[in-house]
């Protein structure tokens, strides 16, 4: 999917803003000012990190070898 594809159904949803608090290169979704969803078009290939339940991410990790933890997402998992 493109990159335009994927920021244009990120904010389709209701009260979605677009920040790049972590700089240019980055793009954070947020509905009612909280993260859905991070976007790093410039990282080849391009990233998408999404925010799930945890027993679906460890879900969809072993059904999908693309499907990684996201960075900085996952505080359960760095604390354990």
């Amino acid at each position: 999917m493109k990159v335009e594809r994927i920021a244009a159904f990120a904010l389709s949803f209701p009260e979605t803003s677009e920040e790049q608090p972590f700089g240019p290169d980055v793009d954070v979704y947020k509905v009612a000012g909280k993260m859905f969803a991070i976007l790093s078009p410039e990282d080849s290939p391009p990233a998408l990190s999404l925010k799930c339940e945890p027993m679906l991410a460890l879900e969809l990790r072993e059904e999908f070898e693309a499907v990684i933890p996201g960075y900085h997402l996952n505080k359960r998992e760095l604390y354990t």
